[in-house]
């Protein structure tokens, strides 16, 4: 059952999610914030203050910002905050959000995770918990408890809102002041 319901969810996603992915991974990646620092020989640069990340359509906020580079590539970019919001655009439909303590994007997998007081939803579908993982290429969402147990993950569905004419009284045919059956 449990498996099932994994899946159910993880089919009500998925289109949604992979038309984020798209080659957002290959435009530039622009950096703002009140501070930097950046040590090449080690391949760190600290940004603090006001932090704005942004590449593509994708939007990263947070405290404190590390990326960390090897020989010029992108290894990973560290996220701290309280909270850190990352947002992606879509396609003409509802962005993809999230947002947590601490979050960590591998360059390598693409993989976003969301670590410590995490949210992460697409407009009224929403996952919570202590540690979701967001894997942009796989276009997959998983949720689970921190290390050390705490929080149970939280996922609420909404259900799809029916079209007016399927909600909407039906007119009766009766006239005025005639009884009905």
């Amino acid at each position: 059952m449990k498996a099932a319901f994994s899946a159910l969810l993880l089919l009500m996603w998925l289109p949604a999610i992979a038309q984020t992915v798209d080659d957002a991974t290959q435009q530039p990646i622009t950096i703002m914030a009140d501070r930097a620092e950046v040590d090449e020989r080690r391949g760190i640069s600290t940004y603090t203050g006001n932090v704005v990340l942004t590449q593509g359509e994708a939007r990263m906020e947070a405290d404190r910002l590390f990326v960390q580079t090897k020989n010029g590539d992108l290894q990973s970019i560290t996220a701290e905050g309280d909270p850190v919001r990352y947002r992606a655009a879509r396609n003409g439909d509802q962005p993809l959000q999230g947002q947590s303590l601490r979050m960590r994007f591998d360059a390598d997998t693409g993989v976003l995770l969301l670590l410590d007081k995490a949210e992460f939803w697409q407009g009224p579908n929403r996952f919570s918990g202590e540690r979701i993982q967001y894997d942009r290429k796989e276009a997959r969402v998983s949720a689970g408890q921190g290390e050390n147990g705490g929080e149970r993950v939280q996922v609420t569905i909404q259900p799809k809102a029916k079209a007016k004419d399927e909600t909407a009284p039906q007119p009766s045919s009766a006239t005025p002041g005639e009884a009905r059956p």
